[in-house]
């Protein structure tokens, strides 16, 4: 559903039956992800044997939305939120 589809109305109704503050009725414009797994083993001492393993991602979002206080359904503004870079390991 695009959010030009979404009725204002509605998501602001939505809201106060959540009792939330606000809504952000918004698009994701940007996303991106990326994995990469590594290994490391060390000497095996009398047939025993360790290891690791490292797993990594990162994930990059960047959405723009429209925001509105529930308690008044008026509309404060738009935001755009530059991308956004989550790593973890």
């Amino acid at each position: 559903m695009r959010p030009e589809q979404i009725d204002p109305h509605r998501a602001i109704e939505l809201g106060r039956a959540q009792n939330v503050d606000a809504v952000l009725i918004g698009t994701i414009i940007e996303a991106a992800a990326e994995e990469s797994t590594s290994s490391a083993y060390a000497l095996s001492i009398l047939r025993q044997s360790c290891g690791l393993d490292i797993h990594s991602a990162k994930a990059s979002v960047m959405f723009q939305a429209v925001v509105y206080v529930v308690a008044t359904g008026v509309r404060v503004g738009n935001m755009r939120v530059p991308p956004i870079l989550v790593e973890k390991i």
